[in-house]
């Protein structure tokens, strides 16, 4: 996987999208192994195409995990409006495409939970602690479970010390 031609490539192509899932955790700086690039993208028909077109030309294809294989798959606006998760193969790795990020919605809702981080010459918004906590407790696999003491505690730090009491 090339995390930082993927970044370029949706920069490029002005993209609207969050970082997020182990994704996030790894560009925070978590020892957290991932596979893919985890994207929660604007669901906008605009966005949605400019999405299509940065990814296309990297013969995007259907990953199904359980079975270890891919399938061909249409690219298109009814695709990924149809598919909540969509996890790609691609000729830059593997890409999982999202319309909305369990436990805190669509993007706008994941994008409030987020923080811009430089990756590259590009600023991304990448989904904080908090938002990735809460996104790991709603999905509640055992591997997401398993990050939750690391996570809420990072998050309290994120947050910053709490006011004295009385001021």
């Amino acid at each position: 996987m090339d995390p930082i031609r993927i970044v370029r490539l949706l920069a490029e192509n002005d993209v609207e999208y969050v970082l997020v899932e182990g994704a996030a955790m790894t560009a925070r700086g978590m020892n957290y192994t991932t596979n893919d690039y985890d994207i929660c993208y604007r669901a906008t028909l605009e966005n949605m195409q400019r999405l299509i077109d940065a990814v296309s030309p990297f013969n995007p294809k259907l990953r199904i995990e359980s079975k270890g294989t891919t399938v061909d798959v249409p690219l298109d606006e009814y695709t990924l409006r149809g598919t909540p998760i969509l996890p790609l193969a691609t000729d830059l790795g593997n890409v999982d495409l999202l319309n909305r990020v369990e436990g805190l919605g669509e993007y706008d809702s994941v994008l409030q939970q987020s923080t811009a981080l430089q990756i590259a010459e590009h600023s991304v918004a990448v989904l904080s602690y908090a938002g990735l906590a809460l996104a790991k407790r709603a999905a509640g696999r055992m591997k997401d479970l398993m990050a939750l003491p690391e996570l809420e505690a990072l998050a309290e730090i994120e947050r910053g010390p709490s006011p004295e009491p009385g001021t």
